[in-house]
């Protein structure tokens, strides 16, 4: 008889999990480019440094001898840095470069997303908990059901029937020959 095992029920929960999860991280990483932005466009010496930018990344990258001496020098990043046309091309790198952990709210914005994840995990390890301590899989699927999970999506799994075939017993050597 086919029947729906605890096991895809646990399956369902860590897929629930996996979901909230993947939530908060995208709700986290929203935050943070906003937050970059945010900080980028308060910056009043930002046109300055993407004019320098522009200058120094073009001294560095030419093909004079004090280029070399230079790239080899304190430019070393700045040669593989790419070629920045535009502004926003600029910005974009900048945000990559940016010792971001320097900031304040940086570091709050990253300890409020893994307060977040730490808190998902601890709910559902509470949720695995009540799984096991409710032995029969359709009692556990009703409990989790009045909790707010959605479980009918779960189809019983179908047991796997023995292939009978014929087997020369003589071969095998499970019956004496006689003679």
């Amino acid at each position: 008889m086919a029947t729906i095992k605890k096991s895809q029920v646990r399956e369902a929960i860590n897929e629930y999990q996996a979901k909230a999860i993947e939530e908060v991280t995208k709700k986290h990483f929203e935050k943070k480019e906003a937050f970059r932005t945010q900080i980028l466009k308060q910056e009043p010496e930002l046109n300055n440094l993407y004019e320098a930018f522009k200058r120094v990344k073009q001294v560095v990258s030419g093909k004079s001898i004090m280029a070399d001496s230079l790239f080899y020098g304190c430019f070393y990043e700045l040669k593989s840095a790419p070629a920045c046309n535009t502004f926003e091309e600029f910005e974009n790198y900048i945000k990559i470069c940016v010792a971001w952990w320097s900031f304040p709210g940086f570091s709050e914005l990253k300890h409020a997303y893994e307060s977040e994840k730490s808190e998902i995990y601890n709910e559902y390890d509470k949720v695995r908990e009540l799984m096991k301590s409710i032995p029969q899989t359709q009692k556990c699927i009703a409990e989790l059901e009045k909790l707010g999970f959605d479980l009918s999506n779960l189809k019983p799994e179908v047991t796997k029937a023995v292939a009978i075939i014929e087997v020369d017993k003589t071969k095998l050597g499970l019956v004496k020959k006689e003679g």
